[in-house]
């Protein structure tokens, strides 16, 4: 249960975290492929994600990849993203 795995982590917003999870992976604009060319790639799409733990939902851990920080008071951040918990292999905590 990863929501126990989280409490573990005593993660806190902003708290720089690496995320080993497991993408769906569509295949993009790939064109007709004969079925036995497919059956041979049909491998796992391993990811590793480093950002700032946002928070987390009943079904997703979100982060961020930047914040700007010149009012101390008043961050400002961009590149938030949601990985599925589903898919989350490990999460390690980084030193500030």
């Amino acid at each position: 249960n990863w929501r126990n795995v989280l409490e573990v982590l005593l993660l806190k917003v902003e708290d720089p975290i690496v995320v080993e999870w497991r993408d769906a992976a569509d295949l993009g604009d790939e064109s007709w492929t004969d079925l036995k060319d497919a059956l041979k790639d049909t491998r796992d799409m391993p990811v590793s994600t480093i950002g700032y733990y946002l928070g987390e939902t009943e079904h997703n851990l979100w982060l961020f990849s930047n914040v700007e920080h010149r009012d101390k008071d008043n961050k400002s951040i961009t590149g938030r993203m949601q990985i599925p918990l589903g898919c989350i292999k490990k999460i390690t905590k980084l030193r500030k």
